[in-house]
């Protein structure tokens, strides 16, 4: 995306300039701790002993760009966020001293004091989904703090609150062109590390995670299903906006995708399959026909050329086992759906976030969000995330509305195929507590809520 003429980025203000020598200075010590953290790592070292040093020399180098460039703090945020989770020093991953959380946490601190610094009078109008979401968090707050075990359910109150941040913050930060590009790049590049870290995993046969017979592929992610989300958020995205990527950078572009293609497909999770064809049609809908025949053809060639993927729906007609178990994880879904709804004592309030994965006979979140919104947070809670989806299918229908054909458009666009596939993935998944998740459609929401006030004020991409 490029802009006729340049503006200014906050009323009056103009973008202060990063200094070469202190960018180099931080580049070469991030480089040399990395280098003897690989090293420690290598030679089978204790993890705090490699990822300690690691977090000490980010910590340093984000407090830096927090100071001297907020919105290049939140990008590189936005990079690093989708490869935090394999730095673990804790194995439940609640952890206060993991990497992830401590960056959620300078997250909020420095978000907090950049946002109240800014000039009330200038700020843009608020995002529609803070509402409803802070609404969740809310309830799920109080819901938890009357529960047995309010730990957990704290720790994902958190996280909901961090996603309200995320919105806050983005809509504050994104007022021109450039900024939606920074922000958008970011989103892209984080998926270097984990499609390059699922690549050795296959590669080498190591880091699998196994299920139903399958070796599936999980990056740098806790597990192949958030992956495979992830995964589909940046493709859906991507076929929206790439006849809007500059000629020189398509190819390298349309490499990054055809990789995450490839490693979705890998990760075996059916749900992000269908999906990301769900997606892509919704984009091909509003964009053309060659998306929807690209889809098509793109699903045939799997179908033929890769048999596991075709055996991985195989095990659907198997509803039980030899042992009377569930015989596929669709059968599962239901039978646990059934047995969670079973823990609601109390309607109106819920029994507390992460209660069902606590009191559950399966210790498991019941992969459906409205089930277990309902569950944790009662009805209070189930209105207000119905309240976000439906904000949520406002701002994409407003933005399509209001978006002429171009750059912002297609962000509109991409946006609409994302919620679409992030309601399907709700039914069968646990996605709003997975903040790494969040992180990422968080950023496109807030890029598709900015795009109608950004969009009059540039020009039409160049091919």
């Amino acid at each position: 995306m490029s802009s006729a003429t340049s503006t200014p980025t906050r009323a009056g203000a103009a973008r202060t300039p990063v200094s070469p020598r202190a960018a180099t200075i931080a580049l070469v010590v991030v480089v040399v701790v990395a280098a003897v953290a690989g090293a420690a790592r290598g030679a089978g070292a204790d993890r705090a002993v490699w990822v300690i040093p690691l977090v000490a020399a980010g910590a340093a180098g984000m407090a830096w760009l927090a100071i001297s460039r907020f919105t290049l703090f939140v990008a590189a945020i936005l990079v690093i966020r989708s490869t935090l989770d394999a730095f673990k020093l804790t194995e439940g991953g609640t952890g206060a001293t993991d990497p992830a959380a401590l960056v959620s946490l300078a997250f909020l601190g420095a978000g907090t004091v950049w946002y109240l610094a800014q000039p009330a009078d200038s700020r843009p109008k608020a995002s529609p989904l803070v509402a409803p979401l802070a609404l969740l968090a809310i309830v799920g707050a109080l819901s938890t703090l009357a529960a047995a075990n309010p730990g957990p359910g704290i720790v994902d109150a958190v996280k909901l609150l961090t996603v309200v941040f995320i919105l806050l913050v983005l809509n504050e930060l994104l007022r021109d062109d450039q900024d939606a590009r920074l922000i958008l790049f970011a989103v892209f590049l984080s998926a270097l590390i984990p499609v390059a870290v699922g690549a050795v995993q296959y590669l080498t046969g190591s880091g699998f995670h196994f299920s139903g017979g399958f070796a599936r592929v999980r990056g740098t992610f806790n597990h192949p299903n958030p992956f495979a989300i992830y995964l589909t958020t940046l493709l859906i995205m991507g076929g929206a906006i790439f006849r809007f990527v500059r000629q020189r950078f398509r190819v390298p572009f349309g490499l990054l995708l055809a990789a995450c293609g490839v490693m979705l497909v890998l990760t075996y999770t059916r749900s992000a399959w269908i999906a990301t064809v769900a997606g892509l049609l919704v984009v091909g809908g509003l964009q053309g026909k060659r998306t929807i025949m690209f889809v098509g053809l793109a699903t045939v060639v799997v179908a033929l050329f890769v048999p596991s993927v075709a055996a991985r729906f195989a095990d659907l007609e198997q509803t039980s086992t030899a042992t009377g178990q569930a015989g596929n994880s669709l059968v599962w879904r239901f039978e646990y759906w059934k047995q969670a709804i079973e823990l609601n004592r109390k309607p109106v309030l819920g029994i507390g976030l992460s209660a069902v994965r606590i009191e559950g006979s399966e210790e498991k979140a019941p992969h459906n969000d409205f089930i277990r919104v309902y569950v944790e947070t009662g009805a209070l809670g189930l209105a207000a995330y119905l309240w976000f989806l439906a904000r949520a299918a406002g701002v994409a229908l407003r933005g399509l509305r209001e978006t002429e054909e171009g750059p912002f458009h297609g962000l509109v666009v991409g946006f609409t195929g994302v919620f679409v596939a992030f309601c399907i993935l709700s039914i069968v998944s646990n996605v709003i507590t997975q903040l790494v998740i969040f992180w990422y459609v968080a950023a496109l929401a807030a890029l598709a809520v900015a795009a109608p006030r950004i969009a009059p004020r540039t020009i039409t991409v160049r091919a």
